[in-house]
């Protein structure tokens, strides 16, 4: 009986976990639309991180919508902003490579390999943004800065973040129809949690660092 009930409960808390995916991506999808698409995606990206950070930080009872439009609401411009320079970060990247592409010599050469450098930069940073968004309060400008730390000081997170990402595309190109339904939040939720260890790893460690100086 007792293992029964454990596996009821387990069953609940899997299909409860599922649900709340499913609920957050629609929601992610529909005010992205609301939003005007353009204006949509930052907060509504958001609101998605700020309900998988929830969920990952092992939260028993939250409302979904409470999180998810609160955190729209109130970080609209800022989200928006921090959308802003993503998308410009990525057209300017993308602009040099087509420039250098359509160029020729031994200097254009190396600079289209420097230019695909900073692409997997710009990739890897763009894993950390909205964990870190949702995470902390800070300057806009400090949280690219935070990510690219994150990127060098937690290499093993940031590959699992990767391959993360690559196995939930392969599942989706495997089963298109799920996309509708966890097309961001499974991403969302993977990212957060991994994002999530590193954070206390570094919150951990500069508390060790604090009291070492308060004992000296």
């Amino acid at each position: 009986m007792m293992i029964e009930n454990g596996f009821m409960a387990g069953l609940y808390r899997l299909s409860e976990w599922i649900m709340r995916l499913a609920y957050v991506n629609i929601l992610w999808l529909l005010f992205i639309v609301v939003g005007g698409i353009i204006f949509g995606m930052g907060p509504a990206t958001a609101g998605l991180f700020a309900v998988t950070r929830k969920m990952v930080m092992g939260a028993d009872e939250i409302s979904v919508f409470h999180i998810f439009w609160g955190t729209y609401r109130k970080d609209f411009k800022r989200s928006n902003i921090v959308f802003l320079i993503i998308v410009s970060m990525g057209v300017l990247l993308y602009m040099d490579h087509r420039f250098f592409q359509l160029q020729e010599g031994f200097i254009i050469y190396l600079l289209r390999y420097f230019i695909l450098g900073l692409f997997l930069v710009y990739f890897l940073v763009l894993l950390f943004i909205f964990p870190l968004f949702v995470h902390y309060q800070m300057k806009i400008i400090h949280y690219f800065r935070s990510a690219v730390i994150f990127v060098i000081m937690q290499p093993l997170v940031t590959i699992l973040m990767v391959l993360s990402c690559y196995v939930i595309y392969e599942m989706f190109l495997f089963l298109p129809g799920l996309i509708p339904f966890f097309g961001g939040s499974l991403f969302s939720y993977l990212l957060m949690r991994l994002a999530y260890m590193s954070f206390r790893k570094m919150e951990a460690r500069k508390e060790n660092q604090r009291q070492v100086v308060e004992e000296a």
